[in-house]
């Protein structure tokens, strides 16, 4: 599980970058996933179409490194909804079990 916090403009500058090797139809779910890897004052976006492989990278403020991989069509549609000029957090759920993240933003 990973916790972090990074602009939203910056982030969806990293997923617009990948999101063309996010395939809308597979028959391997993962390669539907962005993995988000945080560590060290910033977090790498990964997509992978198997034949072709796109990565980016935004500073953060980290508080748990780690990896995550969430469908990236669910994250670009949340990150998408923020305001450019705010900070997204993503966080582990504690009312849930393991594999739940929380993702919050401002009041949202």
């Amino acid at each position: 599980m990973i916790d972090f916090s990074a602009e939203v403009g910056d982030l969806q500058r990293a997923l617009a970058s990948v999101q063309a090797c996010v395939p809308t139809r597979t028959t391997m779910p993962i390669l539907s996933c962005v993995l988000l890897r945080a560590s060290a004052g910033k977090v790498g976006v990964f997509a992978s179409a198997i034949d072709m492989e796109a990565e980016d990278e935004v500073g953060a403020d980290v508080g748990i490194d780690g990896v995550a991989a969430i469908h990236g069509g669910v994250l670009q549609g949340i990150i998408s909804k923020l305001p450019k000029a705010s900070t997204v957090t993503f966080s582990p759920d504690p009312d849930r079990e393991q594999g739940f993240m929380r993702v919050s933003c401002g009041r949202t």
